[in-house]
């Protein structure tokens, strides 16, 4: 991972705010905590999804508490190509990634014409925070507790 991102540790906590690449596979040994944010602000850079869903997956399988914060001014758009849109002044502006996910060019097309995935910007509160349908806020302490209960 490059220094793009800013990564923050903290009492073997790791907040990847804002997350502006792939991060590849982590090695989440002694970490408690992983907190996941996009960028807000007038010039903030998307982020794709699959990013966000990588590091959820891979604490999923470590056992290691998930918590992501907000997607920032970019919003995932829903496969129906729906996207809650603001009434921000730049709410039409588009970003797409290439089909192998590493280049990216800003656009201004209908969801449906291009097949890579997108998101739209919307401002901060519009996009919100749910990923797949879930919001994150995976504790430390409730992932432990749950783990004990299993064995």
């Amino acid at each position: 991972m490059s220094q793009k991102s800013k990564i923050e540790w903290t009492d073997a906590t790791w907040n990847l705010e804002p997350l502006l690449e792939d991060t590849g596979v982590l090695d989440l040994r002694g970490i408690h905590q992983v907190i996941v944010g996009g960028e807000s602000g007038p010039g903030a850079r998307p982020m794709h999804p699959d990013w966000v869903r990588s590091i959820r997956d891979q604490c999923l399988t470590a056992g290691v508490p998930f918590f992501f914060k907000q997607w920032g001014e970019w919003s995932p758009i829903k496969p129906d190509g729906y996207v809650r849109l603001s009434k921000r002044r730049y709410s039409h502006e588009t970003f797409a990634w290439d089909r192998d996910g590493k280049q990216y060019c800003a656009l201004r097309l209908r969801p449906e014409s291009f097949p890579s995935q997108m998101v739209y910007r919307v401002g901060k509160k519009a996009a919100g925070r749910e990923l797949d349908g879930c919001t994150w806020e995976e504790e430390p302490d409730a992932v432990a507790s749950v783990a004990a209960t299993v064995e």
